[in-house]
């Protein structure tokens, strides 16, 4: 990356980087851009047929080892809104912001206060030409006490414009979660607040859910795959015990940047495929998936569980 890129770089840096990335090391032969998977099937000689389209054409080819790389960034999660056929204004997922042009002196809602939610918050509050910003939790669990104290509450306002990066040339205003939208299309608050000009855009930064549902009935049933909204049980959160030649990449959500994550994910992959490296035994592989599901039965997380990316990289590089 450029050294002179701040840390925090935007989502048009990591484009670029992603295209300069690219270019360097000559990947661009090797990808097919515009192809949509169909179905991916196991044949009797254990290989896969992949089936997609590209321009309207069915295409077909089979493969020694498949790669499954949509994550859980790919199939939005949206919650649902109470009284969401009074609202008049547009509601969009963190997927389809784009840039600040569509909301310009419109007045807007982000809902989630994760990465997403963030960056979203900081680039619309830096272009300073929104009527007005509101920040909300997707769950009120997240902030443990709203104080009814203003001197209490503006401190906390305060620690999360830090956490999520967002500078303080505009006013942004922090809420609980979205209760539901009233008659008047007004959008309400748990602490029943509402603002009494009705807002433009609700911009949802609630994450994602797994999706596989290219893969064909038999391999889901095979493998007990049966993902849910919040998680996905493999080994190390990318191998699954009962097939040797598929891997599922970034089906975590990490502290952080996830490409150092995926970078070793890939890495482990390699060897594996090069006989450098070897997987642990069955038997320790489900005894260490059973250990998650007993986790994620405790906390019940509404996204997949968080990964510290340094003990992870260093735990995967370890046992791989």
């Amino acid at each position: 990356m450029s050294e002179v890129w701040p840390n925090k770089v935007s989502h048009h840096q990591v484009m670029e980087y992603l295209d300069s990335y690219t270019l360097h090391h000559n990947l661009e032969p090797f990808i097919r851009f515009g192809c949509t998977v169909k179905a991916v099937s196991q044949t009797l000689e254990e290989k896969w047929r992949v089936v997609w389209l590209h321009q309207g054409i069915e295409c077909q080819e089979e493969f020694d080892v498949i790669c499954l790389c949509n994550g859980h960034y790919t199939k939005t999660f949206v919650p649902e809104l109470p009284g969401k056929e009074f609202f008049k204004g547009e509601i969009i997922h963190s997927r389809q912001f784009r840039n600040v042009d569509p909301f310009i002196n419109k007045n807007v809602v982000i809902v989630g206060m994760g990465t997403s939610g963030g960056d979203i918050s900081d680039y619309l509050e830096r272009s300073k030409k929104l009527k007005r910003l509101t920040c909300c939790t997707r769950k009120v669990e997240k902030v443990k006490t709203w104080s009814q104290h203003e001197e209490e509450q503006e401190g906390f306002i305060q620690k999360m414009r830090t956490l999520l990066g967002i500078n303080n040339s505009f006013k942004t205003t922090f809420k609980p979660m979205i209760k539901c939208i009233n008659k008047n299309g007004q959008t309400v608050y748990t602490d029943d607040s509402f603002e009494t000009v009705p807002d433009d855009v609700i911009i949802y930064c609630t994450g994602y859910q797994f999706e596989y549902g290219f893969l064909e009935e038999k391999i889901i049933e095979k493998l007990n795959l049966k993902p849910t909204p919040q998680c996905i049980t493999l080994y190390q959160h990318l191998f699954h015990p009962d097939i040797k030649n598929m891997f599922f990449f970034g089906t975590c959500s990490v502290m952080g940047s996830v490409f150092p994550v995926v970078d070793a994910q890939a890495a482990a992959v390699c060897r594996i495929l090069k006989g450098t490296a070897k997987l642990v035994s069955k038997e320790n592989m489900l005894n260490d998936m059973n250990k998650f599901n007993i986790m994620v039965e405790k906390f019940k997380p509404a996204k997949p569980l968080m990964v510290n990316p340094r003990e992870y990289i260093d735990k995967i590089n370890n046992i791989i």
